[in-house]
């Protein structure tokens, strides 16, 4: 299985669409950018106090890169005159076409298992956030790795 160009043009037109309703959502919808291992595009949507959803569609050192996670939140973890700083942990999946080394041209899947912090900005509508999750490749070959970023995002 290899991620092809008609993939990844529908991948950026589903991007598309989610960004252009997204004031249906009000506050819920974040979009932004994650810098790191991987570096892309990062979205975040609230389902409701302690859970969300969210994904990024980036580039890793190794290939364009994919994907999504459903997040349980400790909010308000840390109080700061009015500031918060929420603890949040997931399970989710991956996907990178990988574009170099041994395995170029093949497709990387697996779960993963990110933890963060987020960080809400008082008086604006700016989040910023910190994770770390471990992945489980299942293919082309097993193994495990980690991604770490940093990121911020403008929830509407």
């Amino acid at each position: 299985m290899s991620l092809t160009k008609p993939h990844t043009l529908f991948v950026l037109g589903l991007l598309l669409t989610t960004i252009s309703v997204s004031r249906v959502w009000a506050s819920d919808f974040g979009v932004g950018a994650i810098l790191g291992d991987p570096t892309g595009v990062s979205l975040k949507y609230h389902l409701g106090p302690t859970e969300a959803i969210d994904g990024a569609l980036a580039w890793s050192s190794t290939g364009t890169h994919l994907h999504a996670n459903f997040l349980w939140q400790q909010n308000s973890f840390v109080t700061i005159d009015a500031q918060n700083l929420d603890l949040y942990f997931g399970v989710g999946a991956r996907v990178i076409n990988i574009t170099s080394g041994s395995n170029k041209n093949k497709t990387s899947f697996g779960p993963r298992a990110p933890i963060g912090l987020n960080y809400r900005i008082k008086q604006t509508q700016l989040q910023v956030f910190a994770e770390l999750a471990l992945n489980l490749n299942l293919t082309p070959s097993s193994d495990a790795d980690v991604d770490a970023g940093l990121g911020i995002r403008y929830h509407f």
